[in-house]
């Protein structure tokens, strides 16, 4: 995969404010995606629990992906979606399933830490669903769930 190029920063600042509009969410289906880089462990803002996220490099769009959404937005290159999960006892069960879909065996004796770094690079199947903000103004993508590539 072709890394891309940095952003012309230069270029970006010539942007006319007439000429901004807000990206538009990836169309709901499914798409092939690659694990994109090491993961960005941080934690929330309203709560400080503490996460793992993932960059979810889109590869290809599924059958159940609208056609004519997608050529609207500019088709999948250099789209990437975020995929987070909390490092919380009830939630980590979600990052195990996310793990397996990567190729992490639930029965693999592997700390959290080793599996998530051995991911990167890895292909799975994501599903993706939108969701409202959180003000109402605006729909974004959202990874409703992950299954292994078969």
């Amino acid at each position: 995969m072709a890394l891309r190029p940095a952003p012309n920063f230069s270029s970006i600042l010539e942007t006319t404010i007439d000429s901004i509009e807000r990206p538009k969410p990836l169309p709901i289906g499914t798409y092939t995606c690659i694990i994109q880089g090491q993961p960005e462990y941080g934690e929330s803002q309203q709560k400080k629990t503490p996460f793992v996220r993932f960059n979810l490099a889109i590869l290809a769009a599924g059958e159940d992906v609208d056609q004519e959404e997608l050529d609207a937005i500019g088709g999948v290159t250099d789209k990437v979606i975020k995929d987070t999960y909390y490092l919380t006892p009830d939630a980590l069960w979600r990052l195990q399933e996310f793990l397996a879909n990567a190729g992490v065996p639930k029965d693999s004796t592997l700390s959290l830490r080793q599996a998530i770094e051995e991911v990167t690079n890895q292909q799975l199947l994501v599903v993706i669903g939108h969701e409202a903000s959180q003000d109402g103004k605006s729909i974004f993508s959202r990874v409703k769930t992950t299954m292994p590539i078969e």
